[in-house]
This record gives structure tokens, sequence and C-alpha cells, in this order.
């Protein structure tokens, strides 16, 4: 599936992820940070790529960013550097 996240809805957001998805930003400014609090359902164990941007994942990932097991929640924080997105995440708070 496809998600986008809006910064102008707020900086910190939440979903729930029932597949892998591609995830796309819009109006984050240069220096933006913020956070996704992403409930996994389902099977579990799914991928969010963002796209239409430059993303680098902490600890590998090759810029796709792996999430946690069913039931899980997890919390993806990102860093926007007017170029680049960075992102780090929080594995299976239960």
């Amino acid at each position: 599936g496809a998600a986008t996240f809006n910064y102008n809805t707020g900086p910190n957001q939440t979903a729930t992820q029932t597949g892998n998805v591609n995830l796309s930003f819009s109006n984050v400014p240069n220096g933006g940070y913020g956070t996704i609090i992403v409930t996994s359902s389902g099977a579990g164990n799914w991928t969010i790529t963002p796209t239409g941007v430059t993303g680098k994942v902490a600890n590998g990932g090759g810029g796709v960013i792996g999430m946690g097991p069913a039931g899980s929640i997890d919390i993806v924080s990102f860093t926007y550097d007017g170029t680049n997105y960075y992102f780090s995440v929080g594995y299976n708070f239960t």
C-alpha cells in the first residue's frame, strides 16, 4: 500500500500497518523531525519504504525500514536535513 506523512497534520502521528507500505512525505521543513507510532497487525514483520526522498536508515537497511512482529508497537523517528531523511526505529513496545 501507500501512505503519506503530511507534516502539516503534526510531527507526531500514529498508524496501523497491515502490509508493506511505500511512505511519502509532504510539507516537512528543513530541520523538521517527527515520529510515527506504528501498530503492526496481521502477520507483522512488514516493511516501510520511504519513497520520493533520500532516506538513510540507522543500522543499515538499505533505505527500507523493517518493522516488528504481529501485535508489536514500533516507533519510527525521522529527521530531515533539507536533503536526506534519517530514520531510526524503537522496536516492539509491548
